[in-house]
């Protein structure tokens, strides 16, 4: 495989901060304006992204939670939910502090929280709705990639659990 940097190389699977899951390409000099910079071409489900090749490192991008990552993960979807606070600031801030660089762990554990969360109300703000769509996008990506399933095969398993919550 190509080296794109020392952290990642051509065909590592990583998880981006916005764009969620995607493959390394390769990376590719590109002028723009007065600027040369090298960016890393990664291929997400939905687009092609260029990343600065120095924003690789940190907040950007992580790779792509290893087996033992997500079987904890689902080991944290199985256990006793945390009541979201009733305060809907306290909630968005809770919600906020959760990013995609976060481990798979507290990225079911929002989303564990947030299912219970809506399942004991008739309805919950929409920003709350878009997390919880978020996150469970985001999970099932990395769940399915990480353990090679489909995504319907892991989605199934995923509610099912969550239904025992």
């Amino acid at each position: 495989m190509t080296q794109v940097t020392q952290a990642y190389s051509k065909g590592d699977w990583i998880v981006h901060r916005h764009h969620g899951v995607g493959q390394i390409k390769g990376n590719k000099v590109m002028h723009i304006g007065e600027q040369e910079n090298t960016y890393c071409k990664i291929q997400t489900r939905d687009s092609t992204i260029w990343v600065p090749t120095e924003k690789l490192d940190g907040d950007w991008l992580r790779p792509l939670a290893s087996p033992d990552e997500i079987e904890e993960a689902l080991e944290v979807l199985q256990s006793p939910p945390h009541e979201m606070d009733a305060d809907p600031v306290k909630r968005k801030n809770r919600i906020s502090k959760i990013k995609p660089a976060n481990s798979p762990a507290d990225i079911a554990e929002i989303l564990r929280d947030l299912w219970v969360h809506k399942k004991s109300r008739k309805s919950i703000p929409p920003l709350e709705v878009e997390a919880l769509h978020y996150f469970t996008d985001l999970f099932l990506s990395e769940w399915s990639r990480c353990m090679k399933m489909e995504v319907g095969v892991a989605r199934k398993k995923l509610f099912a659990m969550l239904a025992q919550a």
